[in-house]
């Protein structure tokens, strides 16, 4: 779950060779070069300018100063986007097992102002308008298995852990999902049979103000996940 846009611009160079056919002076007559042939002012500059061979342009475009591209930098006009520590909240990160059904757990963790910058947050950030909290007295960690299991927690501080279960819920079920009420391994969970992006049922419960989640689509799997959390 840890989205930059770079503008690169790309300028095209080329060197102009430049070429005069000018006669050479052999010497002066009162002031005059011989044979009486005036030299033009614009002559005389154009033979005292140096000509740029294509190889000294090309030596003048690769020390030329370094572009935004070059530097990663963001190009000027364009906001830079936030940078993401995907392990931002490791205490609630490491309550979660590394692994299930002898499947190791893919995990990342967010805290804060990180949670609300993540493109999936619109359903935890619904959940937090709903329960009267700012991000910054979120977190939240989540682990998944190459199989798209999942386990997770989330953290509120403040928050009362039945009005944050049933707002989960409502905001992470597919429409029409059955949602119902179950014991196991001695810990009473909300069930709920689809779920947004992933194939399982979910599995819900609280403990203080965190509530922690798992999603399989075996039970047997499911109860093994429940059982290695707080």
């Amino acid at each position: 779950m840890n989205h930059r846009t770079l503008l690169i611009a790309i300028a095209a160079s080329g060197a102009l060779l430049l070429s005069a056919c000018a006669a050479t002076p052999t010497g002066t007559t009162g002031g005059s070069p011989a044979g009486g042939a005036t030299t033009s002012p614009a002559a005389a500059t154009a033979a005292d300018t140096p000509v740029t061979s294509p190889t000294e342009a090309a030596t003048a475009a690769d020390t030329a100063a370094p572009t935004a591209a070059d530097t990663g930098a963001a190009p000027s006009g364009t906001a830079a986007l936030p940078s993401l520590n995907p392990h931002g909240a490791p205490e609630l990160e490491a309550q979660l097992p590394d692994q299930i059904g002898g499947s190791p757990l893919t995990k990342e963790s967010y805290a804060g102002a990180e949670l609300a910058a993540q493109p999936s947050a619109a359903s935890f950030l619904a959940v937090l308008t709903e329960v009267g909290a700012e991000p910054t007295a979120a977190s939240f960690a989540y682990g998944t298995t190459q199989n798209r299991d999942a386990v997770g927690a989330l953290r509120v501080i403040g928050a009362d852990p039945e009005q944050l279960v049933q707002s989960f819920v409502r905001n992470t079920q597919q429409q029409g999902a059955a949602v119902g009420q179950a014991t196991i391994n001695g810990k009473q969970v909300t069930t709920v049979s689809d779920v947004l992006g992933f194939e399982g049922q979910e599995y819900v419960y609280t403990t203080g103000d965190t509530l922690f989640f798992v999603i399989a689509a075996d039970r047997a799997l499911a109860a093994e996940a429940l059982n290695a959390l707080p």
